[in-house]
């Protein structure tokens, strides 16, 4: 049995070191392109039900927590560019706190006016999230953004990061 969220949050102790985890370290690609990509996962703000596999352009995953300053911050910039950039890339953004809820992820997006997909990460996907990113993905503040690109192969990149900083890591990534 995989380890919940909130096991994995405690057996890190809430601070890990992040080296090997942005910038493209040693991400295990296998695990990468994993079954993870095929979760049905669902949009909070639709109730639409969606797989990061099925998006047919390069998808941009944020792991946050609604409290979370720096991923509250990285939104923010985000969404003040999004519509221009959203059949470029697209974002969703993966609660890792059990706390969130799905209503929750709605009212955040709804108040903050974001734009994309919004989810709960079933604890199975959090768990591949880690095996391929590292333990990172799991500290809503140090996590890395996650880079997928349409063949399924994946790179991360430091947050907050801006529209041009995406777009030039997803380029270098996904060609």
């Amino acid at each position: 049995m995989k380890p919940t969220r909130r096991e994995i949050l405690a057996a890190t102790g809430g601070s890990i070191a992040l080296a090997g985890c942005l910038g493209g370290g040693d991400i295990d690609q296998a695990a990468a392109q994993g079954d993870w990509q095929d979760e049905p996962l669902e949009d909070a703000t639709t109730g639409e039900t969606f797989t990061i596999s099925e998006i047919d352009r390069p998808v941009v995953i944020h792991t946050f927590a609604t409290y979370c300053p720096t991923c509250n911050s990285h939104q923010d910039g985000v969404s003040d560019d999004y519509e221009a950039v959203s059949d470029q890339v697209a974002f969703v953004d993966l609660t890792i706190d059990d706390n969130d809820s799905p209503a929750d992820l709605q009212a955040h997006a709804e108040n903050n006016g974001h734009e994309w997909r919004f989810g709960v990460a079933p604890d199975g996907v959090t768990s591949d999230l880690v095996d391929a990113f590292g333990r990172t993905v799991t500290i809503s503040s140090q996590s890395p953004l996650i880079i997928v690109c349409p063949d399924g192969s994946a790179n991360t990149m430091s947050k907050p990061a801006d529209i041009d900083a995406i777009l030039e890591t997803v380029e270098d990534s996904c060609g």
